[in-house]
């Protein structure tokens, strides 16, 4: 709960320039306490989905037009897609979106899917930006010596930079999230996040194997699979032109 504030901030400053006049996100639910009990199934999920796509980025690698062609299956929805979904929108719209709020539901609920769509985006040029930081310190890039004292402290700042929106600093609202989330921590550790990114630096500096480039490659991959699977589902609620079929 304690990133929630900042996700509304997020929200606010998209939804603000999609819709005019736009009063404001109101308090957030505690979504997470009512939908405990389907934790498991949302993990399964968002499993299944990152496997699905991390084997299918592996063929691709192999077997380019195998995997082309499996990718256009996966988003070329079947009729019945998402039905129970598609039920719940159009009863939900039968009871709400009537009167003065006929236009303003579809209307408002198009811009936060264009909104969860635009975030998707631009977290994922950030973590590009953020891959290419350690790039160019694994490539010698930028006239840094390799034995710089100051290489750490370039590397940090240039991953705090990428994760400043124009509403927030995540660096920060992470970090309090995680000194109130951790109540004991471990002796003589530094949990904060700028702790953490420049034991990272450090890491990908000290290295001269290569290992340090895969263990990247796969860790940025997995993110972004993630990060897919997580607006996949938020974005069931967005309706779409599998709900107009069957």
């Amino acid at each position: 709960m304690q990133s929630i504030p900042a996700i509304a901030r997020e929200a606010n400053y998209c939804l603000q320039k999609k819709i005019s006049g736009f009063p404001g996100v109101p308090d957030i639910p505690d979504l997470e306490e009512g939908s405990f009990q389907f934790k498991d199934s949302v993990i399964s999920t968002l499993s299944d989905h990152i496997l699905i796509h991390s084997r299918l980025a592996f063929c691709g690698e192999r077997k380019p037009a195998r995997a082309s062609n499996t990718n256009k299956c996966l988003h070329n929805p079947f009729v019945g897609y998402l039905s129970e979904h598609c039920k719940v929108l159009s009863s939900c719209d039968s009871r709400i979106a009537i009167g003065t709020c006929a236009k303003t539901i579809p209307s408002t609920r198009q811009a936060t899917c264009e909104c969860i769509n635009d975030a998707r985006d631009d977290l994922k040029n950030r973590i590009a930006s953020i891959s290419n930081v350690f790039s160019d310190l694994l490539s010698g890039d930028r006239g840094i010596a390799i034995g710089s004292s100051n290489k750490v402290d370039i590397c940090v700042a240039n991953i705090k930079k990428q994760m400043i929106t124009p509403v927030n600093d995540w660096v920060t609202v992470i970090d309090s999230a995680l000194s109130t989330c951790i109540k004991k921590k471990p002796a003589g550790q530094n949990l904060g996040m700028e702790a953490m990114l420049n034991v990272g630096c450090r890491k990908v500096i000290a290295d001269t194997t290569g290992a340090a480039s895969q263990q990247l490659k796969t860790g940025f991959d997995f993110v972004n699979n993630l990060i897919d699977a997580m607006v996949e589902r938020s974005g069931r609620f967005c309706g779409g032109s599998h709900c107009l079929q069957g």
